[in-house]
């Protein structure tokens, strides 16, 4: 089945719509990217409001039985192995190549 758009041209739904929580299709960009914003705050956050900045401890101050699960070594360099070789680089700006490139002794220090 065919949409017209308001404009009289043929339509396609290929997911680059944007509808309102009415089901109207929203024209503009800056409609758009308040459906964005309601929607992710409604679903991410459960509210309308913004997220509550949380107090973290030094670590120092935690008490060690606290402290999440210790990443080992071995897991890195198995992960690093199986990582496709040209990945773009992460946050923290080292390629994949170059991690690779270190092997299992460059990446145990």
């Amino acid at each position: 089945m065919k949409n017209i758009s308001w404009d009289g041209r043929l339509k396609s739904r290929c997911g680059k719509e944007i509808e309102d929580q009415h089901e109207f299709l929203l024209k503009y960009e800056v409609q758009v990217l308040q459906r964005w914003k309601k929607y992710s705050m409604q679903n991410l956050y459960g509210t309308n409001e913004k997220p509550v900045e949380m107090e973290v401890e030094w670590e120092t101050a935690v008490d060690m039985d606290n402290i999440g699960p210790v990443i080992l070594k071995d897991k890195i360099i198995a992960a690093v192995k199986d990582m496709k070789d040209g990945k773009a680089a992460g946050v923290d700006g080292i390629p994949m190549d170059l991690l690779k490139f270190l092997q299992e002794e460059g990446l145990r220090q």
